[in-house]
């Protein structure tokens, strides 16, 4: 449990990762924009690793993902 709490970001540290400003996501979160899950945590806001990863996965568009596999 230790270790998945570890694995948590602030807003501030998923904004950095992801290349986008604190303010898009505080508007994702409050439009529902996209399928992004974050914790809260009493007042705090936090994201998942795990959850980011799994989002940037599931925005890849186009090309053959099999074209590079050897």
């Amino acid at each position: 449990m230790a270790d998945q709490i570890a694995r948590l970001l602030s807003p501030q540290a998923a904004a950095e990762y992801l290349g986008l400003s604190v303010a898009t996501l505080a508007t994702w979160r409050c439009v529902g924009r996209y399928p992004l899950r974050f914790k809260r945590i009493g007042r705090s806001i936090r994201y998942s690793l795990a959850d980011l990863e799994d989002f940037v996965q599931r925005r890849t568009v186009g090309g053959d993902p099999e074209a590079h596999a050897e």
